[in-house]
């Protein structure tokens, strides 16, 4: 659900506003927005900035269930690994690029992050049967972007 905000500043000539602010408050609450209409006319700049502030407070706590977090540090290399694919498939080059690796880590990219990802199963080659081929390229597997969506939302 999306917070929808107006703010308006009314004025006693502005009755065609006030209605067209209305429909559309409206049609935001209809389709299942959370709307807050603020009125600022008469307000000093102070006031203003404190009603901005508590605009946007904390979502009420709901149950969710707990968010995955790395259990050691290959986790974490992993999770940066599946963060960094998304649902792209990318070289060997660009990933240690995006990842912020310099070319002359092969060794520590493929040991620490390539490995592991793909023994978790959360990637798998472009071309499977040719895993040194020089146009190798990388995805994320489902087991991969279901880790992907969960790691976004947090």
């Amino acid at each position: 659900m999306t917070k929808i905000v107006v703010l308006s500043t009314p004025s006693q000539k502005a009755q065609n506003n006030q209605k067209l602010v209305s429909r559309f408050l409206k049609g935001a609450k209809d389709v299942g927005h959370e709307v807050q209409l603020v009125y600022l006319q008469g307000k000093t700049m102070h006031e203003a900035y404190e009603m901005g502030k508590n605009l946007f407070t904390a979502p009420k706590e709901t149950p969710q269930k707990p968010q995955p977090k790395p259990s050691d540090k290959i986790d974490e290399r992993v999770w940066k690994l599946v963060l960094v694919m998304g649902n792209k498939v990318l070289p060997r080059r660009q990933i240690m690029a995006d990842l912020g690796l310099k070319q002359n880590s092969r060794k520590v990219f493929i040991d620490n992050y390539l490995k592991p990802a793909y023994a978790k199963g959360y990637i798998t080659f472009r071309y499977p049967s040719s895993p040194s081929k020089p146009e190798q390229a990388y995805h994320l597997t489902t087991i991969g972007l279901n880790l992907y969506a969960q790691l976004i939302k947090q």
